[in-house]
């Protein structure tokens, strides 16, 4: 593990202030009733179980369009993107006595790697936390749901601090905890590592190619 890093803080351009203006960090997204597309990526429901002692909905990730976003990335970060939009964390479900809910444990499904701009932490400094699934190995398929807690060890963590750039392998288990209110970020989602340079992330597998392509734009009526 220490020849690879899980993430990476990245001096990259800030996004202008108009560009952040026009955001609404009080939006609330509709939650789809099941799996499908979204405007960006595919939703999907996550039950977990043991979670801290509790079963619950884990809250969802809303990823929506934004077009400035997707132009501004492209001139200023980087083109090669499988897309850049406004993340919405949203907490679905606390049961009583929990202070904070987490995403569950997850692999992302149509990206590799995300770069992360929060603007909103979603409560009191919520750590993004990275998982190993027991008798699994560490890089997993896209859509890979660590649903049970007591199937998972703690590998890493990092909170991701407000206006600062962070990328994640989303290839490992992860999950944010200790959410309580909305969690607003800009998210890029890449296929390929293009700071190789300054992060040294696990070789590209093939699990990938295994599986369907998420990014077809008749994957649902393919699959």
């Amino acid at each position: 593990m220490s020849n690879y890093e899980l993430y990476k803080f990245l001096d990259l351009p800030h996004p202008p202030s108009d560009l952040l203006q026009g955001i609404d960090l009080n939006h609330s997204p509709d939650l789809p009733v099941k799996e499908k597309r979204m405007e960006l990526g595919i939703f999907v429901h996550r039950q977990i179980r043991n979670w801290f002692g509790h079963d619950y909905a884990a809250a969802a990730n809303i990823r929506t369009k934004n077009n400035l976003v997707r132009e501004w990335v492209t001139q200023n970060i980087n083109a090669d993107f499988v897309d850049a939009g406004v993340n919405y964390t949203v907490p679905v479900d606390r049961p009583a006595g929990l202070a904070g809910v987490s995403t569950g444990a997850h692999t992302d499904i149509t990206r590799d790697y995300t770069l992360i701009y929060l603007l909103q932490t979603g409560g009191d400094n919520p750590p993004t936390v990275f998982w190993q699934e027991e008798g699994e190995p560490l890089i997993r398929p896209p859509k890979t749901q660590g649903v049970d807690f007591e199937r998972l060890t703690q590998i890493d963590s990092v909170t991701i601090p407000l206006h600062t750039w962070c990328i994640i392998d989303s290839r490992i288990l992860h999950s944010v905890e200790n959410l309580t209110h909305n969690r607003v970020a800009l998210q890029v989602g890449f296929l390929h590592n293009h700071y190789s340079d300054l992060w040294h992330t696990r070789p590209v597998t093939n699990l990938r190619a295994q599986g369907p392509d998420y990014n077809d734009p008749d994957y649902d009526s393919k699959y």
